[in-house]
């Protein structure tokens, strides 16, 4: 697929138009599967045209060959630019700088043809005021993409992304591993996703078109490509439905102004597919920002200027007994002895702390572990996204964020820019408590 539009911009830029009409076919079954119908629909309706230029148009089908069905402003080799393109650059340009429609001369229609029709005045006047003044603008030779500043773009671009393959390598054995996957996020695609055989995908629903009315086909898209972002999808009266978690939020936060009297009510609910503050749209969770939570931290806790002068510490004792290795054959007095030593040697005065689990479970575990998500939701959660602490919850604060950007004209609020519902930071905090508990253990 780069290599067909490698292909379009050369034929583009040298105004080969046998190379044009050969990039535009073998583009259409890439169309076609991405679902891009108009394209598909256009495309196969220019090319059948086209095929029959040189027995209705000779004179036309003569100065395309020539090169003319691009347009040039130099006579450079790689100079030529599509139609369109020339009206962006150009056209639209003027129309849009010191001099133009925009810039306070108003878009009626008699302002745009007195406009227009003077244009080519000021050019002669322009050229004029060169050849009287002997100043001109000339462009050289050289590609700009041949000048310093640009092959050095090139190559920290060329750098960073050798840097990225470097420890995400697509080019593995495919003996090994034969398996469709997003080297960025692991992701690794089911049966049923097809991307990598697009053009196989596209011919068979070009295959459709043959002895059709262009007008009167409809494209199905249960017959176009299947991506990897489809894996975020649920089911709806059977059928995969894809979810898309913005517009998703967009229309429940639109719907509950005639449902519920209180609209805050709604936020403690997430309002789309996975929770978008903790999870990204693959389903994975979001990366950590780990000196982000630091500096929070720190300024969260403070340092104090000035260190105390009396110091007494106390040691977690189970932390202890993992922090020194175990020599092979030691008595118990020999290990207790360098337990002793190292607390001698690096602690002053200290205590040592030893918590006591009972082996039988008690009625208070449930409630302890209650009190520990709590306190987690209502004091850590609330402040790290700047909530007011023993007054707002983590729900309140979710609608509160999400007005005050709605009273400011934000109306499209970014669903993942909220705070996660209080569910949605406990089973956070209780994931990350059992991923310390593992790594523990190990």
């Amino acid at each position: 697929m780069v290599q067909v539009l490698r292909q379009f911009i050369k034929a583009e830029r040298t105004g080969n138009w046998p190379l044009h009409l050969q990039s535009i076919q073998e583009m259409l079954p890439f169309l076609a599967a991405s679902g891009h119908n108009l394209y598909t629909k256009t495309a196969y309706v220019y090319l059948m045209t086209m095929q029959s230029l040189d027995e209705d148009h000779p004179d036309v089908y003569a100065s395309f060959i020539n090169g003319n069905h691009v347009i040039r402003r130099s006579n450079r080799y790689w100079a030529g630019i599509s139609s369109d393109l020339f009206i962006e650059q150009v056209l639209m340009r003027s129309v849009k700088t010191a001099g133009g429609l925009t810039r306070g001369r108003g878009m009626t229609e008699s302002q745009r043809s007195l406009w227009l029709m003077s244009m080519p005045a000021c050019a002669e006047i322009n050229q004029a005021m060169q050849d009287l003044s002997g100043v001109g603008y000339f462009s050289s030779e050289q590609h700009k993409d041949e000048t310093h500043a640009r092959q050095k773009k090139d190559t920290n671009d060329i750098q960073t992304l050798l840097t990225f393959l470097k420890s995400r390598n697509p080019f593995i054995d495919s003996e090994v591993d034969r398996s469709l996957r997003n080297i960025e996020t692991g992701v690794v695609a089911d049966k049923t996703v097809n991307v990598d055989d697009a053009k196989k995908v596209g011919t068979s629903i070009l295959q459709e078109l043959v002895g059709k009315n262009i007008a009167d086909h409809t494209f199905r898209r249960k017959k176009q490509a299947i991506t990897l972002g489809n894996k975020v999808q649920a089911k709806l009266d059977g059928e995969p439905l894809r979810i898309d978690s913005q517009l998703l939020f967009q229309r429940c936060t639109t719907a509950a102004h005639g449902i519920f009297e209180d609209i805050s009510e709604i936020f403690q609910f997430e309002l789309c597919g996975v929770p978008s503050s903790i999870f990204e749209t693959t389903g994975l969770p979001r990366e950590p920002q780990k000196s982000t939570l630091a500096e929070y931290m720190w300024n969260l806790i403070g340092l104090k200027p000035k260190a105390p002068t009396e110091t007494h510490f106390v040691l977690d004792g189970g932390s202890l007994i993992h922090r020194l290795p175990w020599a092979k054959g030691a008595t118990v007095d020999t290990i207790c002895m360098t337990y002793v030593n190292y607390v001698n040697n690096h602690y002053t005065d200290a205590t040592v702390v030893f918590d006591g689990y009972p082996s039988v479970p008690t009625t208070k575990d449930e409630s302890n572990v209650e009190s520990i998500h709590k306190a987690g939701e209502q004091i850590f959660v609330v402040a790290l996204y700047g909530g007011l602490l023993d007054v707002e919850t983590l729900d309140m604060l979710r609608y509160r964020i999400f007005a005050s950007k709605v009273c400011v004209g934000n109306i499209y609020v970014q669903v993942h820019t909220l705070p996660p519902t209080s569910d949605a930071a406990k089973l956070h905090c209780i994931r990350g408590l059992s991923s310390n508990a593992s790594l523990d253990w190990e």
